[in-house]
């Protein structure tokens, strides 16, 4: 059976997992050391022609929840910084590294993407009472849409497309072939089509925003 359940089954909650038994699983899928289908990326060491020089990259989600990308040229990667304070009432925000816990090495990739991905709210209900508000979001990351890619220092207007029965894959246009990621890791970035994005030399600042809040049920399409 699959090592997952649904909170409160009758609701839409989020699906809740046991994580000491989902490597077991995982292993009774078969070989583990089986190599992962990664036909909808393309890897390349030659940085590709073309983007924009780029040293940090900021994202912010919340006033309690922001991160910034730093790229390093003497590794070839981009450094994660995490929010070190809530930014809210006047405060600043404060950045620490983001740190594996299990070897203390700061977290780093080779690629960021920011996959631009429109976000649907199937339920909201407004505060009251002293309550906080009640929302279920789903990300529809079916179709296709615009997507920024980093690495090696600069930053590529790129387009993914995802279907259910395809891969998740990157061009520079439409026609063009296949974006090359540069060989090593790749860290996503997940924003809506609402949120702003402003740009100075070598740096972009992106600033995080959900679509309209609904009063009553949004179905999803099959």
């Amino acid at each position: 059976p699959w090592p997952v359940c649904r909170y409160e089954p009758a609701t839409d909650n989020s699906l809740v997992t046991d994580t000491s038994i989902v490597d077991d699983f995982i292993s009774s899928l078969g070989d583990k050391s089986k190599r992962p289908n990664l036909d909808g990326m393309w890897f390349y060491d030659k940085t590709p022609n073309g983007g924009d020089p780029i040293e940090k990259l900021y994202i912010t989600y919340s006033y309690s929840a922001y991160l910034m990308w730093e790229y390093h040229p003497k590794t070839g990667k981009f450094l994660r910084y995490q929010d070190a304070q809530e930014a809210f009432g006047g405060q600043k925000q404060v950045f620490g590294p983001l740190v594996d816990r299990i070897n203390q090495d700061q977290i780093s990739a080779d690629n960021v993407v920011v996959l631009v991905v429109p976000h649907v709210h199937r339920v909201y209900e407004a505060p009251q009472d002293g309550n906080a508000a009640v929302e279920i979001v789903d990300m529809e990351f079916t179709g296709s849409g615009d997507a920024y890619a980093m690495r090696d220092g600069r930053m590529y207007k790129v387009h993914w497309l995802r279907s259910r029965t395809t891969a998740c894959r990157s061009s520079p246009s439409p026609t063009a072939a296949h974006y090359p990621y540069r060989p090593g890791n790749t860290w996503y970035e997940v924003i809506t089509p609402e949120s702003q994005i402003t740009t100075k030399p070598e740096e972009w600042r992106i600033e995080f925003n959900l679509v309209p809040k609904l009063e009553e049920w949004e179905e999803l399409p099959e």
